[in-house]
């Protein structure tokens, strides 16, 4: 089986890499922006080659980010999925995407939902100009482009996962 893994030295990708690796009956091609790979370029997307699974984990991610640079969290955590999709969409492989509860956030606090949420919480961005919402609104548009794109797919929605050597996320910077 042929699996393409983006931000396999990322946080999550790199356990999964990990895991990937013991099975030795897989084929693995990782991209990482760290590696100088460009998932924004879509030449460059476009010459991967066919997989059978895409993992795309790759995403720039940090509360300090979204407020100090909101538009380029916006146009990297954008562009690399449109490209994919772009680039996998008509192909038989199945698209796992790393999404976040982020897209809850305005749900929780202006609607008054429960935490933790279920899957019946509506999505919603309560103030356009917030620049928190520049990391979870290219994930929601992630989540409905591969849903409507790919026959085969699957969306997960990270809450707050933490762990050792874990870098420019709220728990380790709280903590």
């Amino acid at each position: 089986m042929k699996i393409l893994l983006t931000g396999h030295k990322g946080f999550l990708g790199k356990h999964l890499h990990a895991e990937i690796r013991k099975e030795s009956i897989h084929h693995i091609i990782t991209v990482d922006r760290d590696d100088g790979q460009d998932l924004c370029n879509e030449k460059f997307v476009f010459d991967l080659p066919e997989v059978d699974i895409i993992f795309h984990l790759a995403a720039y991610n940090g509360t300090k980010f979204f407020y100090s640079n909101p538009t380029e969290v916006s146009l990297n955590n954008t562009l690399p999925t449109i490209n994919l999709i772009k680039r996998y969409s008509n192909t038989k492989s199945k698209f796992i995407f790393a999404s976040t509860c982020e897209i809850f956030n305005s749900s929780t606090y202006t609607l008054n939902y429960k935490v933790p949420t279920d899957e019946n919480v509506p999505i919603m961005f309560d103030n356009i100009l917030n620049p928190r919402w520049s990391y979870s609104l290219p994930k929601a548009l992630g989540e409905n482009l591969i849903a409507n794109s790919f026959k085969n797919w699957l969306i997960l929605r990270y809450f707050n996962i933490y762990g050792p050597n874990q870098k420019d996320h709220f728990l380790p910077e709280f903590i």
